[in-house]
């Protein structure tokens, strides 16, 4: 039987994102998404986000769930979360897929990063940006905007996910990134899956970071390769 597939949403998401990826994906797999704390329409918010506390969610929710070494897809964030959940419960995962993983933090980027989280900015220089935020959050989206500033501001001071801690993963790990990703860099990507025992890197051509722009067949594809080459 084939392994259960988790999809991870990445930060300022929502598992609302993807409700299609979940029709197509479904047709051939057990497959789930849920939404990291502090996101989507939650009423329980957080008073501060950290990967620790989003890797023990999706340890609790493997838990729960009763799932037997699922596949995760990790978009971004989702990505580093998966990869840490395993590195503080080795075994838990059967393979991680990373997409537009950011693995480089230094208090350099996390700055840059956090400075494009600036509310008000948003809402006068990017509505369309706004108006996705406040349909996947609701009334949380200026709240969860301070809290990914703060998370990011920690990684940068102290990267929890290090090429050692990678070097401890024994399992397989696919690492995509899009050719035209501003945010995350070809050098940083290879690192990783250099330190990784198992791994493999890929640059998706034409792809920039949204999620949106993966197709969800595509993803699909995707999972089906990482499966045959990893049986």
């Amino acid at each position: 039987m084939t392994s259960p597939i988790i999809l991870l949403h990445g930060a300022l998401g929502s598992k609302d994102q993807y409700h299609d990826y979940l029709k197509i994906i479904g047709k051939e797999y057990e497959v789930y998404a849920f939404d990291f704390a502090g996101h989507g329409k939650q009423v329980d918010q957080p008073e501060s986000l950290s990967i620790e506390l989003l890797s023990n969610q999706l340890l609790g929710f493997i838990n729960d769930n009763g799932l037997m070494k699922p596949l995760v897809f990790g978009y971004s964030m989702g990505g580093y979360v998966a990869l840490y959940a395993e590195l503080i419960s080795p075994g838990t995962l059967g393979g991680v897929i990373c997409l537009g993983t950011k693995f480089k933090w230094d208090p350099g980027s996390a700055a840059g990063e956090r400075a494009k989280l600036n509310a008000e900015t948003i809402r006068t220089k990017a509505p369309g940006f706004m108006d996705n935020l406040v349909k996947l959050h609701g009334e949380n989206w200026e709240s969860l905007l301070e809290k990914t500033g703060s998370l990011m501001e920690k990684l940068g001071n102290r990267p929890i996910l290090t090429n050692a801690g990678l070097g401890q993963l024994d399992l397989p790990v696919h690492i995509y990134l899009g050719e035209l990703d501003k945010m995350v860099t070809v050098g940083e990507s290879e690192a990783a899956a250099r330190a990784l025992l198992k791994s493999a890197f890929t640059v998706i051509p034409g792809l920039k970071h949204p999620l949106e722009q993966l197709n969800a067949m595509v993803l699909l594809k995707i999972i089906n390769n990482f499966i045959a080459e990893n049986q």
